[in-house]
């Protein structure tokens, strides 16, 4: 008996496939008008990826999620497939004692919110509980990191730029010294 071929990936959501087939083509019309291409799309998503790798969020991390439904968590979810997170969605309409329960009981690593509806959310949360590891917002808000604007791709073109302004001095470095540093900046990340 012949099986069929099973998808090249099981992480990747179909859609993410389709995208990725035609990089030039505009496939998706996103809020305001704006088209993006497959590879504007996954260009985003490593962005975010590479961010939330930043913060810990590695292979069994288990991420909460707090929002509702828009462009940016859905690259969100992709971004957290590739970095080898477990999203623990948090229902919107939940009290802070069923979200606080989720954290707690989901062992959760870190907490993404959305600012515009869920600042004082995140804010008691962040009093409430030690667990968390690191708070990041999908835009600028009072509690946490912006997790948005560090995947932009200047401030990341800034990261890659510095990382090559320091290779000349570093290969200057003896071989003991650099492995130091070395050291230090994965023991960081």
């Amino acid at each position: 008996m012949t099986q069929p071929a099973a998808p090249s990936s099981f992480a990747v959501s179909p859609i993410m496939n389709a995208l990725v087939r035609d990089w030039k083509k505009p496939v998706v019309e996103m809020v305001g008008g704006k088209s993006w291409t497959g590879g504007e799309i996954v260009s985003r998503i490593s962005q975010l990826s590479q961010v939330l790798t930043k913060h810990g969020v590695a292979r069994g991390a288990r991420v909460a999620l707090l929002a509702g439904n828009s462009v940016d968590v859905l690259l969100l979810h992709n971004a957290l497939a590739f970095s080898g997170g477990c999203l623990v969605a948090m229902h919107p309409m939940g009290s802070a004692d069923d979200h606080l329960f989720a954290i707690e009981d989901g062992e959760v690593d870190a907490l993404i919110y959305d600012p515009k509806k869920f600042t004082s959310r995140a804010k008691e949360l962040q009093q409430r509980t030690n667990r968390l590891k690191s708070i990041l917002s999908l835009g600028p808000g009072e509690a946490g990191t912006d997790l948005l604007a560090q995947a932009d791709a200047a401030t990341i073109d800034a990261g890659i730029a510095g990382a090559v302004e320091a290779a000349e001095p570093m290969a200057r470095m003896p071989s003991y010294e650099r492995q130091e540093v070395l050291n230090h900046c994965v023991a960081r990340f």
